[in-house]
């Protein structure tokens, strides 16, 4: 069972997922519930921005993934382990759900202690899969965490977002 939920863990923060499901939510919503659609437009486009910096990271360092987490990708960034872009984007989300409260339900503490341990499980499950090393998951962790302080000191993302949003709604 503690490895289907590791498996759970591990999908709920794959990029296709968190690039798929908000823009399919914001096509939905942009004119019905506009104030929704943005924050799923938001997610989609921190989404792109953490994933160029996790390439940018992997393309940099160039560390080798253990031998038995070898990736269906024979070239490119993902064929590299330097950090854990499952763990990094983990973090970064579980905090920008946080911080924001986007959504009612994330201002509970319940939700702060689920959204930790998450966070760890999806780290714990790329090192029991063979995809990463333990220092490539502390550094996605430490990475999505800094990211996140990043953005919201200087809101960037938030920037690019009012913009893709005025461009698509006009």
């Amino acid at each position: 069972m503690f490895s289907s939920i590791l498996d759970l863990c591990c999908l709920s923060v794959d990029g296709v997922v968190w690039l798929t499901i908000p823009m399919i939510l914001f096509i939905f919503y942009q004119k019905e519930q506009p104030s929704f659609a943005f924050k799923c437009l938001y997610l989609l486009v921190t989404t792109v921005v953490l994933g160029s910096v996790e390439f940018a990271l992997k393309l940099l360092v160039r560390r080798e993934r253990p031998a038995g987490g070898l990736t269906k990708w024979k070239r490119g960034p993902d064929h590299y382990s330097f950090p854990s872009g499952h763990t990094m984007r983990g973090m970064f989300l579980f905090r920008l759900l946080q911080s924001r409260e986007m959504f009612d339900f994330v201002s509970s503490p319940l939700f702060c202690y689920i959204g930790w341990t998450w966070a760890l499980c999806c780290g714990i499950s790329r090192v029991t899969r063979g995809k990463h090393w333990p220092s490539d998951v502390l550094c996605g962790l430490v990475f999505g965490f800094c990211f996140h302080l990043l953005n919201e000191r200087h809101d960037v993302v938030m920037e690019a977002t009012n913009f893709v949003f005025k461009m698509i709604l006009t």
